[in-house]
């Protein structure tokens, strides 16, 4: 879709995530294709995937929903690519280790090198596992969100969603297990904020929500913010 969906990104969220796309191959896959750029003509192998993962990468671009998940569908394409210019390394590597005392020594000991290149790959993806992504989630949840909710429902107060980005409104059942009452328009939220000052309204805007509304809280997940929103007092009482 090429119209804002749940999952919005700006337009360049893909090319800051190039250093992380395609793990642990994708210095492989990118000096890759600037290898064989001046052979894909005449190899239609090459090219084949090369289309493959510039041409969906160009239109994962230009969808206005994007997430990193989206991007395994470049992985074959990419696994080739970097395969490939892996071959084109050791061969390069085989001529060289007739001169070269570093080329021999590692083409001698290429078994034992490529078993502690997989080792510390290993390492590197549990550490990320055990200190990386523990304070991404931290960030990028929707679980403190999700927990003041639950807090005001336990007071007795209504909570429901105006206009859930798919975003917002999966992570509030997954996180929740339950359903909030979803409002689509203007006179759904007026009307379920007017009928009492304990209902309260979540609303993702890129700016603070203006009267007659009233910010009683917020939450940053992300880059974005949600707003807990009900009406100003002289509202309701009108």
């Amino acid at each position: 879709s090429f119209e804002e969906a749940g999952h919005y990104e700006p337009i360049y969220y893909y090319l800051t995530k190039l250093p992380e796309a395609f793990l642990p191959w994708n210095i492989l896959v990118y000096l890759g294709l600037w290898h064989f750029r001046k052979q894909l003509m005449a190899n239609r192998y090459l090219l084949f995937f090369s289309l493959w993962l510039l041409a969906q990468f160009l239109l994962l671009t230009l969808a206005s929903s994007k997430r990193m998940v989206y991007l395994m569908s470049l992985a074959p394409a990419a696994a080739v690519i970097a395969a490939e210019y892996a071959f084109v390394l050791g061969e390069k590597l085989h001529k060289r280790s007739a001169n070269s005392a570093v080329a021999a020594f590692i083409v001698h000991n290429r078994k034992v090198m490529t078993a502690a290149g997989v080792v510390l790959i290993i390492a590197g993806y549990l550490s990320a596992a055990l200190w990386l992504a523990p304070r991404a989630d931290r960030q990028l949840s929707f679980l403190p969100l999700t927990d003041k909710v639950h807090g005001l429902q336990v007071q007795g107060r209504h909570v429901a969603l105006f206009q859930p980005s798919e975003r917002l409104a999966g992570a509030s059942v997954f996180y929740s297990q339950s359903l909030l009452d979803t409002l689509t328009t203007d006179a759904e939220l007026s009307a379920f904020l007017a009928r009492t000052g304990d209902n309260l309204a979540i609303m993702e805007s890129l700016s603070p929500p203006q009267p007659p509304l009233r910010i009683v809280d917020s939450v940053k997940v992300g880059e974005r913010i949600y707003y807990f929103v009900n009406l100003a007092p002289a509202a309701v009482s009108n």
